[in-house]
């Protein structure tokens, strides 16, 4: 018996075309934020690849985080998702830091903290 495989983004046209946008938006330097939310079940987790994916095949990075309840005790738990790996792999953090940004260098483990 074979088997058939609906395709995962079933009407998810506006979805797309939202997800299309922001990359346009992002590859032209502004700095997007796309929030995908809903109830269990509805394809999430399918939409969020599919982002990913276009992102990806653009060059554009595309961060992702999950929240959990039990992040819900550390503050700013899902910005640290998002960024610390950007973080972990910049040459020269301390510039990551430096101006408006330095109170945010406590959220991260730094070797140097900024002047």
């Amino acid at each position: 018996m074979t088997s058939i495989r609906a395709p995962a983004l079933v009407e998810r046209e506006r979805e797309l075309e939202v997800l299309h946008e922001g990359l346009e938006r992002a590859s032209a330097g502004e700095g997007t934020l796309i929030l995908v939310e809903g109830p269990a079940g509805v394809g999430k987790t399918e939409l969020t690849r599919e982002a990913r994916a276009l992102a990806e095949r653009a060059g554009v990075l595309a961060l992702a985080a999950k929240g959990s309840e039990l992040e819900q005790p550390f503050a700013f738990g899902v910005v640290r998702q998002l960024l610390d790996p950007v973080i972990t792999e910049a040459s020269g953090r301390g510039d990551l830091f430096a101006g408006a940004a330095g109170p945010a260098a406590r959220l991260f483990v730094l070797d140097e903290q900024p002047p």
